[in-house]
């Protein structure tokens, strides 16, 4: 888990390593709800039908999918500038590896 891996680079930068750690463990714990959500969608074996299922279940799901895109749009932001295209690890632990 990079979390773990991360540990090994805070005496090189703790102010950086820490705020990166506290950064991907929100992540964690909002991908997390994700998940949660998705899996009592899928205990309740719930699949769309028009006129075939009962209105408030259909309610109950929209309030659910509602809070799951609430938990996206809340780690989307932090992920891509940890995580976009081109990015180095140097550029986001904010400091050189040396390979030995």
């Amino acid at each position: 888990d990079l979390l773990y891996q991360l540990y090994f680079f805070r005496p090189l930068k703790p102010q950086a390593i820490k705020n990166l750690e506290k950064r991907l463990d929100s992540m964690t714990q909002t991908l997390g709800k994700y998940n949660d959500i998705a899996l009592l969608i899928e205990t309740l074996n719930y699949k769309y039908k028009p006129g075939g299922n009962v209105t408030a279940m259909d309610e109950f799901i929209i309030i659910l999918r509602h809070e799951q895109d609430r938990c996206l749009s809340k780690i989307w932001p932090t992920a891509y500038r940890i995580f976009r295209p081109g990015r180095k690890l140097m550029d986001v632990l904010g400091f050189s590896i040396s390979v030995i």
